[in-house]
């Protein structure tokens, strides 16, 4: 990963946390691991709703992290097992769209699309 690549973003884990309102309501935010010199956690994210989707919103975007070190991780064997076999073309065609939307999401996590 080049340097320009680099993400901004807190390293994970990140944590999907509710909050209770004045109004007994119950939002969803996003938090990263509390850091060693106190119990607190960094607030990355408020979805500044109170329904079920917030608190799907919440548990995809605690994932982030997870999920682009997955990517990145599996990307490599993607790309070379699509090299490697050239006996299947149906199943390759699948591979590299798949390849595609990995390197695409890479991207848009990263900011090297912007």
């Amino acid at each position: 990963m080049t340097d320009t690549q680099k993400t901004q973003h807190p390293p994970g884990p990140w944590y999907k946390i509710s909050a209770v309102h004045e109004t007994g309501k119950i939002s969803w935010l996003v938090g990263g691991a509390p850091t060693d010199d106190d119990d607190g956690r960094e607030m990355l994210a408020d979805t500044g709703q109170v329904h079920e989707t917030a608190r799907a919103n919440a548990r995809l975007m605690a994932a982030a992290p997870d999920l682009l070190n997955a990517m990145q991780g599996i990307l490599p064997i993607f790309e070379s097992w699509i090299q490697s076999d050239d006996d299947d073309p149906e199943t390759a065609e699948i591979m590299r769209a798949w390849v595609n939307d990995a390197r695409s999401a890479i991207a848009k996590a990263t900011g090297a699309e912007d």
